[in-house]
């Protein structure tokens, strides 16, 4: 049984975030990923994993939560970049699943390319 989607269905993309004390540039780097990702799919989500983050990033995610498609997931202490995506990867429902960081400059301009 082939569950691959046919080609006319839309992508349906999930993007992994790792966030470990971001809270100074995570809300600009996630508003940028959205732009990014409605230009290749309406059919997108963001998924922040706060891996343990002991300054303001769960604060800062709270109004992103609605307004950019972001879910997010915290954990309890700080497991390393690894767990974080790990934990993302559980979690997504895209058909693609793409990891990047927020400090990732240029940004996210690469991402089309790999769909």
């Amino acid at each position: 049984m082939n569950n691959r989607p046919a080609i006319s269905d839309p992508l349906r993309l999930s993007c992994v975030v790792p966030a470990y004390n971001e809270a100074a540039h995570l809300a600009d780097f996630v508003r940028d990923l959205s732009t990014h990702l409605q230009a290749i799919t309406p059919h997108f989500e963001i998924i922040v994993v706060n891996d343990g983050s002991t300054d303001q990033t769960e604060q800062i995610l709270q109004p992103l939560l609605t307004e950019c498609a972001v879910r997010y997931l915290a954990l309890s202490r700080n497991f390393g970049k690894e767990a974080a995506l790990s934990a993302g990867i559980d979690h997504a429902r895209g058909d693609v699943v793409i990891f990047t960081d927020d400090d990732v400059r240029p940004p996210v301009d690469w991402i089309e390319g790999m769909c």
